[in-house]
């Protein structure tokens, strides 16, 4: 995951999916679902206490994608831990 995504996007959900896994797959609804949701303009995020104040508007969340082989450099990094594949998380 880049660091222009990670700045850009304070909050987002992030899919882990694995190549070789054969129920990896049966996420694609559930995620075609919630980005038709997001891109509906009826959810975003504020931001912090800090953006309020100084009156930044809310951002849309985007949904970021990675396979298991790419987050393994994450992991240590943005403590994400999971065991289970797919996992979705919410990152802020």
């Amino acid at each position: 995951m880049g660091y222009r995504f990670r700045f850009k996007n304070k909050a987002f959900i992030l899919a882990i999916t694995d190549v070789k896994c054969e129920e990896c797959c049966y996420q694609e609804p559930f995620l075609k679902e919630l980005k038709d949701e997001l891109d509906s303009g009826n959810y975003g995020f504020l931001g912090d206490l800090n953006d309020r104040q100084t009156g930044r508007s809310e951002q849309s969340v985007q949904i970021a994608r990675m396979d298991k082989s790419d987050v393994e450099d994450l992991k240590g990094t943005d403590q994400i831990h999971f065991h289970d594949l797919p996992a979705i998380f919410v990152v802020k």
